[in-house]
C-alpha cells in the first residue's frame, strides 16, 4: 500500500500534523485499533498497529512538498486495500490543509 499526499506546509509543520494521524485513527476507531507505535528518525517514521487483530506496519516519509505513507497489509486485509488507502488519504489530506 502506498499513499502520497501533496502539501504546501513547511516540512516541520507537515511532520507535526501527520504524526497525529495514527493518534486520530486510534481515537476514532478505538474499539478496533491497538498496539500502535511511531518511531521517528529525522523526517521518516516506522509505524505499526493492529486493526481487528491484524497487524499493519509501514513507513512515513515527510518531504518538502509531499508525505509518503507506505504500509504492509496482512493477507486478510487485501480485499479492503482501497478502503484503507482512501481512509488514510482522506485523513492525511485533512491534516495537511494549510
Amino acid at each position: 500500500m502506498k499513499v502520497i499526499v501533496d502539501h504546501v506546509l513547511p516540512k516541520q509543520e507537515a511532520k507535526t500534523r501527520i504524526s497525529k494521524l495514527i493518534e486520530e485513527l486510534k481515537t476514532e476507531h478505538r474499539d478496533k485499533i491497538s498496539d500502535e507505535y511511531e518511531n521517528w528518525n529525522g523526517d521518516s517514521a516506522d509505524f505499526g498497529f493492529k486493526v481487528s487483530g491484524m497487524k499493519i506496519t509501514g513507513k512515513l516519509i515527510i518531504r518538502d512538498s509531499d508525505v509518503e505513507i507506505n504500509g504492509k497489509l496482512p493477507f486478510l486485509a487485501i480485499p479492503f486495500k482501497s478502503q484503507i488507502e482512501n481512509l488514510i488519504r482522506e485523513k492525511a489530506e485533512e491534516l495537511l490543509k494549510p
